[in-house]
């Protein structure tokens, strides 16, 4: 697992759920088994509305059985190594 330091949590979520808009044919299709939609990926404490900075967790494993462009889309707002 990766932590994020590099940007606020609700932004990260924001993104996330942006992508699920822009790939919901992969959703939908191949990727059934994220249940929740790219915010499964990471891990956080759900309260979004009081995050300032806090800490959100890469379940790498589960990133890296996303598709290379989906991976790159999402490593261009969450710090992946």
């Amino acid at each position: 697992m990766v932590k994020n330091h590099n940007f606020d949590s609700e932004h990260i979520i924001k993104e996330l759920k942006k992508l699920d808009e822009k790939h919901r044919d992969y959703l939908q299709k191949d990727g059934k088994w994220l249940i929740g939609g790219f915010e499964s990926i990471i891990h956080y404490d759900g309260k979004v509305s009081s995050i300032n900075g806090d800490q959100i967790t890469l379940k790498k494993e589960i990133y890296m059985m996303l598709p290379v462009e989906i991976r790159d889309e999402i490593a261009q707002f969450l710090n992946v190594e």
